[in-house]
This record gives structure tokens, C-alpha cells and sequence, in this order.
């Protein structure tokens, strides 16, 4: 996401939330999110590898902009 795309975002946190750029700290949390939200349909579809979940997660967490 730009700065500019960030303004239109920021309409829909609530008050005194604040994006800020993803840190190499935040993959483990963001991983686990990942997983509580995705882990019951991807198991149906295709079944969970979580060896390969995390390599993907992190090759996507790698390759995003700092502002998506």
C-alpha cells in the first residue's frame, strides 16, 4: 500500500489505531493469525503441511512492499 492508499485505509481503523510497516519481529504473529483464520478451510482443500506454510508465508511476508 502507498501513503497516499494508507490515508483511504485509515478511515476504517478504529480511533487510536495506526498502521505501521510489518517487522522481521511481527512474521511469527502474523503467521499465527494466518493460521487460526485459514488453517480450518485450507485442511478441507488441501489439507495443512505446516512446514510448507511457513516457507510460503515467509517468502509472501519477504516479497511484500513495505506499505501493502
Amino acid at each position: 500500500m502507498s501513503p497516499n492508499e494508507g490515508v483511504h485505509a485509515r478511515r476504517w481503523l478504529a480511533p487510536g489505531l495506526r498502521l505501521r510497516q510489518a517487522l522481521c519481529f511481527d512474521q511469527a504473529l502474523l503467521f499465527a493469525w494466518h493460521a487460526e483464520a485459514l488453517r480450518a478451510h485450507i485442511e478441507r482443500l488441501w489439507g495443512w503441511d505446516e512446514a510448507w506454510q511457513r516457507r510460503d508465508f515467509a517468502r509472501l511476508f519477504e516479497a511484500l512492499p513495505p506499505w501493502w
